[in-house]
């Protein structure tokens, strides 16, 4: 007579009862006994997702480019503020709009210099959190360790980078193909 824990179905893997006919936890018809090991149903499912969804490399690589980047624009950003002030300063004081320079007019609505001087301080340090975010996830991509917390920083990575659609669109995009991937970090069941 079979064990209890010598039985698994061969579609999920899940402990089978000797009397069971059919898998109590996906319904598939329970074979007659074929050597199978146990997590052995499970391990070809996890080999078959491997081998049909690419892999994780590109992914990793991708994140690390975005990384690399936006850590560069947000520290340009965060460090070179007051000269980006002033460079937008220059071109709007050249600018005119109904009557009065755009700088004037943009001052008249109430925005003030360190308004937006804040603007490029913001954006700076939201890209630079977005790009270490990305490095992190790559990190962990690349060792093959602690999925949960790679899928989380890719999250922040594409939520930090607001300030643009794409950048968000891009992250989520990654994050979905990080999740299809999740079978080659190990301790992922």
């Amino acid at each position: 007579m079979i064990a209890l824990a010598d039985r698994y179905c061969t579609e999920c893997g899940r402990p089978l009862a000797p009397e069971d006919k059919f898998c109590p936890g996906c319904g598939a018809t329970v074979q007659e006994w074929d050597d199978y090991a146990p997590q052995t149903a499970q391990a070809e499912k996890r080999e078959a997702v491997r081998q049909s969804s690419g892999s994780l490399m590109p992914i990793m690589i991708l994140t690390a480019i975005w990384g690399i980047f936006a850590l560069a624009v947000g520290a340009y950003l965060y460090l070179e503020a007051g000269s980006l002030l002033d460079m937008v300063k220059e071109e709007l004081m050249n600018q005119e709009y109904e009557g009065q320079t755009m700088w004037e007019y943009i001052l008249s609505q109430g925005v003030t210099e360190q308004d937006l001087k804040d603007s490029f301080v913001l954006m700076g340090a939201t890209m630079a959190v977005s790009g270490a975010a990305a490095l992190g996830a790559a990190v962990l991509m690349g060792i093959r360790r602690y999925y949960i917390l790679a899928l989380i920083l890719v999250i922040i990575s594409a939520v930090a980078a607001f300030s643009s659609i794409l950048p968000l669109i891009v992250g989520l995009l990654m994050a979905y193909l990080l999740s299809k991937r999740k079978y080659e970090f190990k301790g992922v069941e």
